[in-house]
């Protein structure tokens, strides 16, 4: 790719950054963006195919344009009740809500209408789940009953399922059953006296 190539495509990107963050994914269209980057709507898909893979390029460019962040907030002090909030801002975020999070689960619910690519992108995600699931083990916050890389899968799989009946069904109220999350995760088995990592299932 030429230089005057990889320059129309940063300032798409740079463009596009600004405008997802300010209207939100569903309220920001291509047109609007290639109006905004002086540029026709051909020429931005012949760097980006379609919205959705736009969105998810912006959201890897702002990852890692802003690492620090992002490892602030993916390195809880406190895991379980991370794993809860975590939940509400994907469902139910507000002003507080990190901008990281508000893309996240944008990134997500794209990802759960094109089950490649959310697939293919879930092999990025799982350590990190996988990760706070150990730490929150380390701190006694967290059961276990099940290895962290198991509950990371159970966790990110309750996630994916309610992702999906919200984008079939909306009027349903999943933050009813984010609220089992701690129940779900915490540290339950250890103090009823099971055996630490022996799974539920054994």
């Amino acid at each position: 790719m030429s230089r005057s190539s990889n320059t129309t495509r940063e300032h798409i990107l740079l463009t596009a950054t600004e405008m997802f963050l300010e209207r939100g994914y569903a309220d920001t269209y291509t047109k609007e963006i290639a109006a905004e980057a002086n540029i026709s709507e051909a020429l931005l898909f012949k760097y980006f195919f379609s919205k959705e893979k736009l969105y998810i390029e912006v959201f890897k460019s702002y990852i890692s344009a802003h690492a620090d962040e992002s490892m602030r907030y993916f390195d809880p002090d406190q895991p379980l009740e991370w794993l809860y909030q975590f939940a509400m801002d994907l469902f139910s975020p507000d002003e507080h809500t990190p901008k990281v999070a508000l893309m996240f689960g944008q990134v997500i619910r794209l990802q759960v209408k094109h089950f490649i690519l959310w697939a293919i992108e879930m092999g990025e995600f799982h350590p990190i789940l996988t990760a706070i699931f150990k730490k929150g083990q380390d701190m006694d916050q967290i059961t276990r009953c099940d290895t962290a890389d198991g509950l990371a899968f159970v966790y990110f799989r309750f996630l994916v399922g309610l992702i999906i009946d919200d984008l079939f069904f909306p009027n349903q109220q999943p933050v009813e059953y984010i609220k089992t999350i701690k129940r779900l995760f915490g540290n339950v088995c250890t103090q009823k006296g099971i055996n630490p990592g022996i799974s539920i299932n054994d």
